[in-house]
């Protein structure tokens, strides 16, 4: 049960990563669905107070890194910057939340930097993103194959095993 509820949620980033690459934009039904799905898969392992602690952890480190972001345009543009209107869609935003479910504090801190590097070199080599950077679409592919390495090497992904690979 937990690997189909797994395969499903891969099949909805899929269909995240494909929407966003060709429009630009994801359906918002998405991210409810996958965050149930991850809920539930986390629900049948008995693991939900894991859940709960890590998102905890991860949204926090979501918000010092927002805050920190908001900041730094509002003193470069001289005025109080809301990244959610022009610099960051809400797809992003809703996908960062998504991905703050899957990992531990240590996998998603190191997930969401490595990441947010991926795409800033993407970007550099490929300047036709710079426009309108499919950044939810570009974290969803490095999302589905840490997941297949996950299964892979039977690792689960709220632990800490990502920096534990990372080192070897």
């Amino acid at each position: 049960m937990h690997l189909l509820l797994q395969i499903l949620a891969a099949v909805l980033v899929m269909i995240l990563v494909y929407q966003d690459f060709k429009y630009r934009a994801v359906y918002w039904i998405l991210f409810p669905i996958l965050a149930f799905l991850l809920v539930l898969a986390e629900a049948i392992d008995g693991k939900v107070y894991l859940l709960a602690s890590n998102f905890g952890i991860n949204l926090l480190y979501l918000i010092i890194v927002y805050s920190l972001v908001t900041i730094y345009f509002s003193f470069k543009r001289r005025k109080l910057i809301n990244l959610a209107h022009n610099l960051i869609g809400a797809g992003d935003l809703l996908f960062f939340l998504i991905v703050a479910m899957c990992f531990s504090p240590v996998n998603f801190i190191l997930f969401f930097n490595v990441s947010l590097v991926s795409v800033f070199l993407l970007v550099l080599i490929l300047p036709r993103l710079s426009n309108s950077i499919p950044l939810a679409g570009l974290q969803g592919v490095l999302l589905i194959l840490i997941g297949i390495l996950s299964q892979m090497y039977n690792l689960p992904m709220n632990e800490e095993w990502l920096l534990y690979f990372m080192q070897q």
